[in-house]
């Protein structure tokens, strides 16, 4: 071989060249100095159209990195990119896999994966109007935006036929942030992304972006639009029901060979087959698919509708991840008793978008045990047409920066009789946390969670306007606010008790509208509200857990 580097390569190619990559990995091993800074006129190919060779980053740098020219003729194709970890931009960490800075470049059939940075653990655009075609952007993570794709400022071109899935970001836009750009999505795939705060799948702020033939599914939060224009979806999945019936979009589970091994491509019962819109792209069948790869099946689906199933041994599902994947909204699973956890095949977080779970026998309380690293579920739904139940279960075991147990994100819900124990968030909402929804919690027990700075059990924020009704808040910690911290504009609080959680108090009110609590204990008091009692109300074992009222307790007949 002519250099035994790329960049080596590069360093002595002209204008117009190719460099042919040959299999194997590329490291500093080999003689790689990072970031690979690509020329204008070069591009980087794969000799073997059936294999990825391996370009290694140094853990300190973005792998490449390219800047300040306008030729779509510098092509980077068939690479798998790992181990980035960001090129120092304006103060921050950015594009772990490749950072684009005011640079126009194709990128084709490239796969992104394990790389992290600041901003775009994956790809970074800054002022960029790259094309980047049948790429993969697999398990990237970022600090702040856009754990796959971070496209800033001034960026616009296109992403075509492109995988972005299982991404995270420790902030917003798990799959993709958009900021003060206006790219095109044309056929993408966009599914089980994971962010602590919004925008799981899509975080849009202050940009206009086009979305043709795509799917988002099974991120959670699928779509979250922080200020500017609303996204333009046409012809697209969008799992929680997300301008649903608007432009021949739908909110169907699009029905993948198989989605837990990462194949993405349609089976022959998908609702997305056909089911896209003509843009001058190639297709099969009667009309182009909705998603990354176009099946070769022919015919036209029915939409699938709602249904009930059992999850259990001998269900029609054997976990509740592979029944919230496969059921549309709207659709009840009720569980079997028992045990729920990843020695059952769950996957956390559990993403649910708009589907009741519901013991399968009356009376019992099914356990759904996290991992201990994720959210145990995350749920949003936009068709607020949807009356959403979970009840009568028992949530433990979760852990991440935002809602330990249970994330709701501005959607409807109830919430019933569920027990809340043994969760974790590094920030707020250790049992449970609501961003801007209207649930209704009912009869539910926040035991022994920790918000490590507020709300120990609950955390309402972002314009929350849940209510709670008969719910009991004893033994969480945060260090204020150990039951409950309060960031919203019209939470309820009726009947509840608080009392024995480790904090400076029970009750933290963060924002600037006091939240109404009536007709409730709370130990050390509160200051606004009807009916409060500052009295013991006679747990029959509080330290443990048993939380029933003996007799003579000051909470009977004290409701409204």
């Amino acid at each position: 071989h002519d250099y035994s580097s790329i960049t080596e390569g590069l360093q002595n190619a002209a204008y117009g060249d190719t460099l042919l990559i040959d299999d194997g990995d590329y490291s500093t091993v080999s003689g790689e100095i990072y970031p690979i800074r690509l020329r204008e006129g070069i591009s980087i190919i794969r000799e073997d159209s059936d294999k990825y060779p391996r370009i290694i980053g140094d853990g300190n740098s973005t792998v490449f990195l390219a800047q300040g020219f306008s030729d779509f003729n510098t092509i980077l194709d068939g690479l798998l990119i790992q181990d980035g970890a960001g090129y120092t931009f304006k103060n921050s960490h950015c594009g772990g896999g490749i950072c684009l800075l005011d640079v126009n470049l194709t990128v084709i059939n490239c796969i992104f994966s394990n790389n992290h940075a600041w901003l775009g653990g994956g790809i970074f655009g800054f002022n960029s109007n790259s094309r980047i075609q049948e790429c993969i952007i697999l398990k990237n993570n970022s600090i702040s935006w856009g754990g796959g794709i971070c496209w800033y400022y001034g960026s616009g071109g296109y992403f075509k036929n492109c995988v972005v899935s299982n991404n995270n970001s420790n902030s917003s836009g798990g799959g993709i942030c958009c900021k003060f750009s206006s790219p095109i999505f044309l056929n993408a795939t966009i599914v089980g992304n994971k962010s602590d705060r919004e925008g799981n799948g899509l975080y849009c702020g202050s940009s206009t972006v086009f979305f043709f033939n795509s799917i988002l599914w099974g991120n959670g939060m699928d779509v979250f639009v922080d200020s500017g224009f609303s996204p333009s979806f046409v012809h697209c999945n969008i799992g929680n029901g997300y301008q649903k019936g608007v432009r021949g979009n739908i909110s169907s589970p699009p029905m993948f060979e198989d989605w837990r091994n990462g194949d993405f491509s349609l089976r022959s019962d998908s609702p997305c087959i056909d089911r896209g819109a003509d843009i001058g792209l190639p297709f099969d069948g009667q009309a182009p698919d909705i998603g990354a790869f176009e099946s070769s099946w022919e015919g036209v689906q029915p939409f699938l509708t709602p249904r009930e199933a059992v999850v259990g041994p001998s269900g029609d599902f054997a976990s509740i991840s592979e029944g919230l994947w496969s059921c549309s909204s709207g659709s009840t699973l009720h569980l079997s008793p028992g045990v729920f956890s990843t020695n059952t095949g769950e996957t956390y977080p559990l993403v649910n978008n708009g589907i009741s779970i519901l013991p399968q026998i009356p009376g019992s309380q099914p356990i759904i045990q996290g991992d201990g690293n994720h959210s145990v579920m995350i749920y949003s739904c936009a068709d607020r047409q949807i009356s959403t139940v979970i009840q009568n279960l028992v949530i433990r075991g979760g852990s991440n920066k935002y809602g330990g147990g249970m994330r709701v994100y501005y959607a409807p819900l109830r919430i019933d009789s569920v027990r809340f124990e043994n969760n974790i968030a590094a920030n707020y909402g250790g049992g449970l946390i609501c961003y801007g929804s209207e649930a209704l919690i009912t009869n539910c027990f926040f035991n022994n969670n920790r918000g490590l700075f507020s709300g120990g059990g609950v955390s309402c924020a972002n314009a929350d306007n849940s209510t709670f009704w008969n719910c009991t808040f004893s033994n969480n910690t945060a260090e204020t606010g150990g039951g409950m911290d309060l960031n919203g504009i019209g939470v309820k609080i009726y009947n509840c008790i608080f009392w024995e959680d480790t904090c400076f108090t029970e009750i933290n009110n963060s924002g600037r509208i006091i939240a109404d609590v009536n007709y409730c204990i709370v130990q050390g008091g509160w200051w606004h509200g009807n009916n409060l009692i500052d009295a013991d109300p006679l747990f029959v074992d509080g330290p443990s857990g048993d939380v029933h009222l003996q007799a003579g307790s000051p909470a009977i007949n004290a409701g409204t």
